[in-house]
Protein backbone atom coordinates (compact mmCIF):
# COMPACT_ATOMS: atom_id res chain seq x y z
CA UNK A 1 0.00 0.00 0.00
CA UNK A 2 1.38 3.24 -1.08
CA UNK A 3 0.06 6.91 0.75
CA UNK A 4 -1.18 7.89 -2.97
CA UNK A 5 -4.11 4.80 -2.71
CA UNK A 6 -5.35 6.25 0.34
CA UNK A 7 -8.44 8.30 0.28
CA UNK A 8 -10.50 10.37 2.69
CA UNK A 9 -13.40 8.25 3.49
CA UNK A 10 -16.77 10.70 2.27
CA UNK A 11 -18.32 12.25 5.48
CA UNK A 12 -21.82 13.95 6.04
CA UNK A 13 -21.81 17.00 7.32
CA UNK A 14 -23.42 17.10 10.84
CA UNK A 15 -24.40 19.42 13.71
CA UNK A 16 -21.45 20.78 16.26
CA UNK A 17 -21.02 18.26 19.20
CA UNK A 18 -24.29 15.78 17.97
CA UNK A 19 -22.72 14.86 14.78
CA UNK A 20 -25.51 13.13 12.13
CA UNK A 21 -27.47 12.15 15.60
CA UNK A 22 -30.70 14.66 14.65
CA UNK A 23 -30.83 12.82 11.10
CA UNK A 24 -30.61 9.48 12.35
CA UNK A 25 -32.86 9.65 14.96
CA UNK A 26 -35.70 11.28 13.12
CA UNK A 27 -35.58 9.30 9.96
CA UNK A 28 -36.73 5.63 9.38
CA UNK A 29 -34.97 2.50 8.04
CA UNK A 30 -34.23 3.46 5.03
CA UNK A 31 -31.72 5.99 6.56
CA UNK A 32 -28.77 3.89 5.98
CA UNK A 33 -29.42 3.26 2.60
CA UNK A 34 -29.84 6.56 1.83
CA UNK A 35 -26.64 7.88 3.31
CA UNK A 36 -25.06 4.85 0.81
CA UNK A 37 -27.14 6.17 -2.46
CA UNK A 38 -25.61 9.48 -1.50
CA UNK A 39 -21.91 9.33 -0.15
CA UNK A 40 -20.65 6.11 -1.25
CA UNK A 41 -20.14 2.35 -0.25
CA UNK A 42 -17.55 3.60 2.50
CA UNK A 43 -19.07 6.31 4.57
CA UNK A 44 -18.23 7.70 8.01
CA UNK A 45 -20.87 8.96 10.24
CA UNK A 46 -20.28 11.26 13.47
CA UNK A 47 -22.55 9.97 16.27
CA UNK A 48 -21.41 12.62 18.02
CA UNK A 49 -17.87 12.02 19.23
CA UNK A 50 -18.35 8.03 18.09
CA UNK A 51 -17.05 8.07 14.53
CA UNK A 52 -18.62 5.25 12.74
CA UNK A 53 -17.90 3.68 9.58
CA UNK A 54 -20.54 2.65 6.97
CA UNK A 55 -19.74 -0.31 4.61
CA UNK A 56 -22.56 -1.14 1.77
CA UNK A 57 -20.79 -3.00 -0.67
CA UNK A 58 -19.94 -6.98 -1.54
CA UNK A 59 -16.25 -6.18 -1.89
CA UNK A 60 -16.01 -4.89 1.72
CA UNK A 61 -18.27 -7.44 2.76
CA UNK A 62 -16.16 -10.16 1.62
CA UNK A 63 -12.69 -8.37 2.62
CA UNK A 64 -14.78 -8.41 6.52
CA UNK A 65 -16.65 -11.40 6.58
CA UNK A 66 -14.53 -13.99 4.83
CA UNK A 67 -10.57 -12.94 4.20
CA UNK A 68 -9.72 -10.96 7.15
CA UNK A 69 -12.96 -11.90 9.74
CA UNK A 70 -10.43 -12.81 12.42
CA UNK A 71 -9.63 -9.44 12.62
CA UNK A 72 -13.02 -7.88 12.70
CA UNK A 73 -14.71 -8.65 16.80
CA UNK A 74 -18.28 -8.46 18.14
CA UNK A 75 -18.04 -5.22 19.75
CA UNK A 76 -18.89 -5.21 23.25
CA UNK A 77 -20.51 -1.43 23.07
CA UNK A 78 -23.47 -3.22 20.99
CA UNK A 79 -23.70 -6.70 22.12
CA UNK A 80 -23.83 -5.85 25.88
CA UNK A 81 -27.76 -5.90 25.75
CA UNK A 82 -27.96 -8.93 23.63
CA UNK A 83 -25.62 -10.44 25.78
CA UNK A 84 -27.90 -9.58 28.87
CA UNK A 85 -30.46 -11.41 26.82
CA UNK A 86 -29.03 -14.66 25.32
CA UNK A 87 -25.73 -14.64 27.28
CA UNK A 88 -22.90 -15.92 25.16
CA UNK A 89 -24.12 -17.77 22.05
CA UNK A 90 -23.16 -18.17 18.70
CA UNK A 91 -24.94 -14.88 17.57
CA UNK A 92 -22.86 -12.76 20.41
CA UNK A 93 -19.81 -14.92 21.52
CA UNK A 94 -16.04 -14.62 20.08
CA UNK A 95 -12.58 -16.44 19.99
CA UNK A 96 -12.26 -19.82 20.75
CA UNK A 97 -15.80 -20.46 22.41
CA UNK A 98 -17.90 -19.29 19.55
CA UNK A 99 -16.03 -21.98 17.48
CA UNK A 100 -16.35 -24.60 20.22
CA UNK A 101 -19.72 -24.07 19.90
CA UNK A 102 -20.31 -23.44 16.11
CA UNK A 103 -18.68 -26.76 15.66
CA UNK A 104 -20.99 -28.51 18.06
CA UNK A 105 -24.22 -26.90 16.85
CA UNK A 106 -24.00 -26.54 13.51
CA UNK A 107 -24.37 -30.10 12.27
CA UNK A 108 -27.99 -30.06 13.48
CA UNK A 109 -29.02 -27.27 11.38
CA UNK A 110 -28.07 -29.03 8.43
CA UNK A 111 -30.93 -29.00 5.56
CA UNK A 112 -29.74 -33.15 5.47
CA UNK A 113 -30.88 -33.33 9.78
CA UNK A 114 -33.51 -31.29 9.11
CA UNK A 115 -35.14 -33.85 7.21
CA UNK A 116 -36.09 -34.98 10.56
CA UNK A 117 -37.61 -32.44 12.11
CA UNK A 118 -39.48 -31.40 8.92
CA UNK A 119 -42.84 -33.67 10.01
CA UNK A 120 -42.47 -31.27 13.43
CA UNK A 121 -42.66 -28.28 12.01
CA UNK A 122 -45.53 -28.84 9.20
CA UNK A 123 -47.57 -30.27 11.63
CA UNK A 124 -46.91 -27.14 13.84
CA UNK A 125 -48.01 -24.58 11.05
CA UNK A 126 -51.27 -26.86 10.45
CA UNK A 127 -51.56 -26.90 14.06
CA UNK A 128 -52.23 -22.87 13.78
CA UNK A 129 -53.85 -22.62 11.08
CA UNK A 130 -56.43 -25.06 11.59
CA UNK A 131 -57.47 -22.30 14.64
CA UNK A 132 -57.77 -19.33 12.15
CA UNK A 133 -60.91 -20.88 10.75
CA UNK A 134 -62.90 -19.07 13.50
CA UNK A 135 -61.47 -15.20 12.08
CA UNK A 136 -62.43 -16.59 8.65
CA UNK A 137 -65.87 -17.88 9.29
CA UNK A 138 -66.68 -14.54 11.38
CA UNK A 139 -64.95 -12.35 8.85
CA UNK A 140 -62.95 -10.40 11.53
CA UNK A 141 -60.45 -8.51 11.19
CA UNK A 142 -56.58 -10.09 12.41
CA UNK A 143 -53.21 -8.36 12.68
CA UNK A 144 -51.37 -10.56 10.28
CA UNK A 145 -47.65 -9.60 12.13
CA UNK A 146 -49.33 -11.36 15.44
CA UNK A 147 -50.61 -14.77 13.60
CA UNK A 148 -47.10 -14.88 11.54
CA UNK A 149 -45.18 -15.00 14.76
CA UNK A 150 -47.97 -17.38 16.14
CA UNK A 151 -46.85 -19.85 13.51
CA UNK A 152 -42.92 -19.33 13.83
CA UNK A 153 -42.86 -19.22 17.57
CA UNK A 154 -45.08 -22.66 17.37
CA UNK A 155 -42.63 -24.32 14.78
CA UNK A 156 -39.83 -23.39 16.88
CA UNK A 157 -41.12 -24.52 20.14
CA UNK A 158 -42.24 -28.08 18.40
CA UNK A 159 -39.35 -28.23 16.72
CA UNK A 160 -37.16 -27.38 19.63
CA UNK A 161 -38.62 -28.65 22.51
CA UNK A 162 -40.34 -31.11 21.12
CA UNK A 163 -44.04 -32.34 21.67
CA UNK A 164 -46.26 -31.68 24.52
CA UNK A 165 -44.01 -29.42 26.48
CA UNK A 166 -45.49 -26.20 26.40
CA UNK A 167 -49.47 -25.80 26.00
CA UNK A 168 -50.76 -23.42 23.65
CA UNK A 169 -51.49 -20.98 26.69
CA UNK A 170 -47.94 -21.06 27.62
CA UNK A 171 -46.49 -20.87 23.51
CA UNK A 172 -48.73 -17.75 23.58
CA UNK A 173 -47.05 -16.10 26.72
CA UNK A 174 -43.97 -17.26 26.00
CA UNK A 175 -43.73 -15.86 22.83
CA UNK A 176 -44.84 -12.39 24.04
CA UNK A 177 -41.94 -12.47 25.94
CA UNK A 178 -39.88 -13.26 23.19
CA UNK A 179 -41.38 -10.71 21.09
CA UNK A 180 -40.80 -7.97 24.00
CA UNK A 181 -36.95 -9.58 24.52
CA UNK A 182 -36.25 -9.22 20.67
CA UNK A 183 -37.45 -5.49 20.42
CA UNK A 184 -35.36 -4.44 23.26
CA UNK A 185 -32.66 -6.39 21.66
CA UNK A 186 -33.16 -4.24 18.67
CA UNK A 187 -33.44 -1.16 20.12
CA UNK A 188 -30.84 -1.50 21.96
CA UNK A 189 -28.48 -1.80 19.06
CA UNK A 190 -29.51 1.40 17.79
CA UNK A 191 -29.13 3.12 21.10
CA UNK A 192 -26.01 1.28 22.01
CA UNK A 193 -24.45 4.17 19.17
CA UNK A 194 -25.81 7.01 20.89
CA UNK A 195 -22.72 8.87 23.38
CA UNK A 196 -23.51 7.89 26.45
CA UNK A 197 -24.79 11.12 27.69
CA UNK A 198 -27.55 10.84 25.35
CA UNK A 199 -30.58 9.50 27.08
CA UNK A 200 -31.85 5.96 26.48
CA UNK A 201 -35.30 4.29 26.80
CA UNK A 202 -35.82 1.72 29.60
CA UNK A 203 -38.18 -1.32 29.16
CA UNK A 204 -39.98 -2.02 32.36
CA UNK A 205 -41.03 -5.52 31.27
CA UNK A 206 -37.34 -6.38 30.71
CA UNK A 207 -36.51 -8.65 33.51
CA UNK A 208 -39.95 -10.03 33.98
CA UNK A 209 -39.51 -11.29 30.57
CA UNK A 210 -36.37 -12.40 30.93
CA UNK A 211 -36.89 -14.43 34.02
CA UNK A 212 -39.85 -16.41 32.85
CA UNK A 213 -37.69 -17.35 29.53
CA UNK A 214 -35.13 -18.41 32.10
CA UNK A 215 -37.56 -20.25 34.08
CA UNK A 216 -38.94 -21.93 31.08
CA UNK A 217 -36.27 -23.05 29.22
CA UNK A 218 -34.61 -24.42 32.68
CA UNK A 219 -37.74 -26.39 32.79
CA UNK A 220 -37.65 -28.00 30.03
CA UNK A 221 -34.04 -28.85 29.56
CA UNK A 222 -34.40 -30.50 33.08
CA UNK A 223 -37.33 -32.23 31.57
CA UNK A 224 -35.31 -33.57 28.49
CA UNK A 225 -32.39 -34.35 30.29
CA UNK A 226 -34.72 -36.57 32.34
CA UNK A 227 -36.81 -38.24 29.76
CA UNK A 228 -33.97 -39.52 27.58
CA UNK A 229 -35.54 -41.89 25.31
CA UNK A 230 -38.37 -39.57 24.54
CA UNK A 231 -37.30 -37.33 21.02
CA UNK A 232 -37.47 -33.63 21.95
CA UNK A 233 -35.99 -32.35 18.88
CA UNK A 234 -33.26 -29.68 18.75
CA UNK A 235 -32.44 -29.28 22.61
CA UNK A 236 -31.74 -33.15 22.88
CA UNK A 237 -29.66 -33.07 20.13
CA UNK A 238 -27.60 -29.66 21.81
CA UNK A 239 -27.70 -31.65 24.96
CA UNK A 240 -26.17 -34.47 23.46
CA UNK A 241 -23.49 -32.70 21.59
CA UNK A 242 -19.61 -33.54 21.85
CA UNK A 243 -16.82 -31.03 20.54
CA UNK A 244 -15.01 -33.87 18.42
CA UNK A 245 -11.77 -31.92 19.26
CA UNK A 246 -11.91 -31.43 22.58
CA UNK A 247 -14.55 -34.44 23.51
CA UNK A 248 -16.70 -31.60 25.59
CA UNK A 249 -20.18 -31.76 26.17
CA UNK A 250 -21.74 -28.07 26.73
CA UNK A 251 -21.74 -26.96 30.07
CA UNK A 252 -25.73 -25.80 31.59
CA UNK A 253 -24.86 -22.13 30.74
CA UNK A 254 -23.70 -22.63 27.41
CA UNK A 255 -26.82 -24.67 26.92
CA UNK A 256 -29.23 -22.16 28.16
CA UNK A 257 -27.53 -19.51 25.81
CA UNK A 258 -27.68 -21.45 22.95
CA UNK A 259 -31.35 -22.62 23.30
CA UNK A 260 -32.16 -18.62 23.84
CA UNK A 261 -30.14 -17.36 20.90
CA UNK A 262 -31.86 -20.20 18.37
CA UNK A 263 -35.17 -19.77 20.20
CA UNK A 264 -35.56 -16.24 19.73
CA UNK A 265 -33.73 -15.52 16.16
CA UNK A 266 -35.69 -18.95 15.00
CA UNK A 267 -38.88 -17.13 15.34
CA UNK A 268 -38.49 -13.61 14.59
CA UNK A 269 -36.88 -13.12 11.58
CA UNK A 270 -38.88 -15.48 9.60
CA UNK A 271 -42.18 -14.01 11.04
CA UNK A 272 -41.36 -10.34 10.15
CA UNK A 273 -40.14 -11.12 6.55
CA UNK A 274 -43.82 -13.10 6.07
CA UNK A 275 -45.28 -10.07 7.47
CA UNK A 276 -43.85 -7.80 4.81
CA UNK A 277 -44.52 -10.47 2.36
CA UNK A 278 -48.10 -9.87 2.42
CA UNK A 279 -47.44 -6.14 2.04
CA UNK A 280 -45.31 -7.16 -1.16
CA UNK A 281 -48.11 -9.58 -2.01
CA UNK A 282 -50.98 -6.84 -2.12
CA UNK A 283 -48.12 -4.70 -3.89
CA UNK A 284 -47.74 -7.18 -6.81
CA UNK A 285 -50.96 -8.98 -7.53
CA UNK A 286 -49.10 -10.52 -10.50
CA UNK A 287 -46.15 -12.43 -8.11
CA UNK A 288 -49.22 -13.44 -5.93
CA UNK A 289 -50.56 -14.92 -9.10
CA UNK A 290 -47.68 -17.04 -10.34
CA UNK A 291 -47.29 -17.62 -6.71
CA UNK A 292 -50.83 -19.03 -5.82
CA UNK A 293 -50.44 -20.93 -9.81
CA UNK A 294 -47.14 -22.67 -8.07
CA UNK A 295 -48.37 -24.34 -4.97
CA UNK A 296 -51.65 -25.13 -6.70
CA UNK A 297 -49.93 -27.26 -9.01
CA UNK A 298 -47.51 -28.51 -6.87
CA UNK A 299 -49.49 -29.38 -3.90
CA UNK A 300 -53.47 -29.23 -4.52
CA UNK A 301 -55.13 -29.96 -1.67
CA UNK A 302 -52.51 -32.47 -0.03
CA UNK A 303 -50.02 -31.98 2.93
CA UNK A 304 -46.48 -30.57 1.22
CA UNK A 305 -43.55 -32.89 1.48
CA UNK A 306 -39.94 -32.22 2.35
CA UNK A 307 -39.43 -32.96 -1.51
CA UNK A 308 -42.18 -30.56 -2.41
CA UNK A 309 -40.34 -27.70 -1.33
CA UNK A 310 -37.23 -28.25 -4.06
CA UNK A 311 -39.95 -28.30 -5.84
CA UNK A 312 -41.59 -24.86 -5.05
CA UNK A 313 -38.68 -23.15 -6.48
CA UNK A 314 -41.26 -19.64 -7.40
CA UNK A 315 -42.21 -20.10 -3.67
CA UNK A 316 -38.36 -20.12 -2.35
CA UNK A 317 -37.33 -17.07 -4.68
CA UNK A 318 -39.99 -15.14 -3.59
CA UNK A 319 -39.02 -15.87 -0.28
CA UNK A 320 -35.15 -15.15 -0.75
CA UNK A 321 -36.48 -12.07 -2.55
CA UNK A 322 -38.76 -10.79 0.50
CA UNK A 323 -35.37 -11.44 2.41
CA UNK A 324 -33.22 -8.61 0.47
CA UNK A 325 -36.50 -6.06 -0.40
CA UNK A 326 -37.13 -5.78 3.44
CA UNK A 327 -33.97 -6.71 4.76
CA UNK A 328 -35.26 -8.10 8.86
CA UNK A 329 -31.77 -7.84 10.60
CA UNK A 330 -30.62 -4.60 8.91
CA UNK A 331 -27.21 -4.12 10.19
CA UNK A 332 -23.87 -5.88 11.88
CA UNK A 333 -21.66 -4.64 14.01
CA UNK A 334 -18.14 -5.10 13.97
CA UNK A 335 -14.78 -3.21 15.44
CA UNK A 336 -11.61 -3.46 14.31
CA UNK A 337 -8.17 -5.18 16.33
CA UNK A 338 -6.02 -3.89 14.04
CA UNK A 339 -5.57 -1.08 11.00
CA UNK A 340 -7.41 -2.37 7.70
CA UNK A 341 -7.76 -1.15 4.06
CA UNK A 342 -10.86 -1.25 2.58
CA UNK A 343 -10.64 -0.65 -1.27
CA UNK A 344 -8.82 2.86 -1.01
CA UNK A 345 -9.73 3.46 2.41
CA UNK A 346 -7.49 2.98 5.68
CA UNK A 347 -9.38 2.24 8.95
CA UNK A 348 -7.61 2.49 12.04
CA UNK A 349 -7.39 -0.42 14.94
CA UNK A 350 -10.90 -0.29 17.10
CA UNK A 351 -12.59 1.24 14.41
CA UNK A 352 -15.98 1.00 14.89
CA UNK A 353 -17.80 -0.61 11.66
CA UNK A 354 -21.44 -1.13 10.75
CA UNK A 355 -21.99 -3.50 7.60
CA UNK A 356 -25.35 -2.19 6.52
CA UNK A 357 -27.29 -5.51 4.63
CA UNK A 358 -30.00 -3.60 3.93
CA UNK A 359 -27.88 -0.79 1.47
CA UNK A 360 -26.06 -3.54 0.13
CA UNK A 361 -29.29 -4.96 -0.78
CA UNK A 362 -30.16 -2.04 -2.19
CA UNK A 363 -27.00 -0.83 -4.00
CA UNK A 364 -27.23 0.28 -7.33
CA UNK A 365 -23.79 -0.58 -8.11
CA UNK A 366 -24.68 -4.46 -7.46
CA UNK A 367 -28.34 -4.74 -8.17
CA UNK A 368 -29.77 -3.77 -11.44
CA UNK A 369 -33.08 -1.91 -10.46
CA UNK A 370 -32.82 -2.83 -6.64
CA UNK A 371 -36.17 -1.04 -5.45
CA UNK A 372 -37.96 -3.47 -8.10
CA UNK A 373 -39.37 -6.54 -6.22
CA UNK A 374 -38.26 -9.17 -8.75
CA UNK A 375 -38.22 -12.83 -7.99
CA UNK A 376 -36.48 -13.90 -10.95
CA UNK A 377 -33.35 -12.37 -9.08
CA UNK A 378 -33.01 -15.80 -7.27
CA UNK A 379 -33.17 -18.14 -10.75
CA UNK A 380 -30.23 -20.50 -10.98
CA UNK A 381 -28.46 -18.69 -13.45
CA UNK A 382 -28.74 -15.13 -11.61
CA UNK A 383 -27.36 -16.18 -8.69
CA UNK A 384 -24.55 -17.42 -10.25
CA UNK A 385 -23.42 -14.54 -11.80
CA UNK A 386 -24.32 -12.37 -8.35
CA UNK A 387 -20.89 -11.51 -6.64
CA UNK A 388 -20.82 -14.06 -3.41
CA UNK A 389 -21.39 -11.48 -0.64
CA UNK A 390 -23.96 -9.21 -2.77
CA UNK A 391 -27.24 -11.18 -0.81
CA UNK A 392 -26.72 -11.58 3.17
CA UNK A 393 -29.78 -11.87 4.42
CA UNK A 394 -28.07 -14.38 7.08
CA UNK A 395 -24.68 -12.78 6.72
CA UNK A 396 -22.04 -14.84 5.22
CA UNK A 397 -18.53 -16.36 5.93
CA UNK A 398 -17.48 -18.23 8.95
CA UNK A 399 -19.91 -16.79 10.99
CA UNK A 400 -22.77 -17.22 8.36
CA UNK A 401 -26.20 -17.42 10.69
CA UNK A 402 -26.45 -21.72 11.58
CA UNK A 403 -29.83 -21.32 11.25
CA UNK A 404 -29.93 -20.11 7.34
CA UNK A 405 -31.04 -23.87 5.96
CA UNK A 406 -33.79 -24.24 8.84
CA UNK A 407 -35.43 -20.45 7.37
CA UNK A 408 -35.11 -21.31 4.19
CA UNK A 409 -36.92 -24.27 4.87
CA UNK A 410 -39.40 -22.98 7.25
CA UNK A 411 -40.45 -19.95 5.30
CA UNK A 412 -41.36 -21.10 1.77
CA UNK A 413 -43.19 -23.80 3.59
CA UNK A 414 -45.24 -21.77 5.67
CA UNK A 415 -45.78 -19.60 2.36
CA UNK A 416 -46.89 -22.80 0.47
CA UNK A 417 -49.35 -23.50 3.37
CA UNK A 418 -50.73 -20.44 4.18
CA UNK A 419 -51.71 -19.48 0.52
CA UNK A 420 -53.16 -23.46 0.48
CA UNK A 421 -55.40 -22.73 3.01
CA UNK A 422 -56.52 -19.18 2.63
CA UNK A 423 -56.97 -15.57 0.60
CA UNK A 424 -55.71 -12.93 2.93
CA UNK A 425 -57.12 -9.47 1.88
CA UNK A 426 -55.60 -6.57 3.15
CA UNK A 427 -57.60 -4.12 4.90
CA UNK A 428 -57.49 -0.50 2.78
CA UNK A 429 -56.12 2.90 4.10
CA UNK A 430 -53.11 1.28 5.59
CA UNK A 431 -49.45 2.59 5.79
CA UNK A 432 -46.52 0.16 6.27
CA UNK A 433 -43.69 2.00 7.35
CA UNK A 434 -40.75 0.46 9.43
CA UNK A 435 -38.56 1.98 11.58
CA UNK A 436 -34.96 1.76 13.16
CA UNK A 437 -35.42 -0.39 16.00
CA UNK A 438 -38.57 -1.92 15.01
CA UNK A 439 -38.24 -4.64 12.41
CA UNK A 440 -42.13 -5.27 11.42
CA UNK A 441 -44.50 -2.35 10.15
CA UNK A 442 -44.94 0.15 12.41
CA UNK A 443 -48.89 0.27 12.60
CA UNK A 444 -49.22 -3.35 12.07
CA UNK A 445 -50.59 -5.52 8.57
CA UNK A 446 -53.98 -6.21 9.37
CA UNK A 447 -56.27 -8.30 6.74
CA UNK A 448 -59.35 -11.11 6.65
CA UNK A 449 -59.07 -14.52 6.08
CA UNK A 450 -61.32 -16.94 3.48
CA UNK A 451 -60.77 -20.53 3.53
CA UNK A 452 -59.73 -21.47 0.14
CA UNK A 453 -62.19 -24.47 -1.18
CA UNK A 454 -59.69 -27.21 -3.36
CA UNK A 455 -61.71 -29.93 -6.27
Amino acid sequence: MTIEQVQVVPTPKGWPVLGVLPQFISQSKDYFKNVMLEYGDLVRLDFGPQPIYLVSHPDYFQRILRDNYQNYRKPDLLYAAARNVVGRGLVTSDGDLWLRQRRMIQPHLHRKQLVHLFTEMREAITEVLSRWEEHAQNHSAVEMGDKMAEITITVITRTMFGRETLSPTEITAVGQCAIRLVKYVSKSLFTGLLPQWFPKPRDATFQHDQQTMRQVINRIIAKCRAEKETSAGLIEMLIKSVDEETNQVMTEQQLFDEVMTIFLAGYETTSTALTWLLVVLKEHPAVLEKLQTEIDQVLGSRPPTFEDILRLTYTQQVFMEVLRYHTVASLLPRALNEPDQLGPYLLPANTLVLLSLHGVHHNPRVWDTPEVFDPERFAPEAIAQRHPFAYVPFSAGPRKCAGDEFALLEGPLIIAMLLQCYTITLLPNQTFQARLGNLRPKDGVKATLLLRSHP
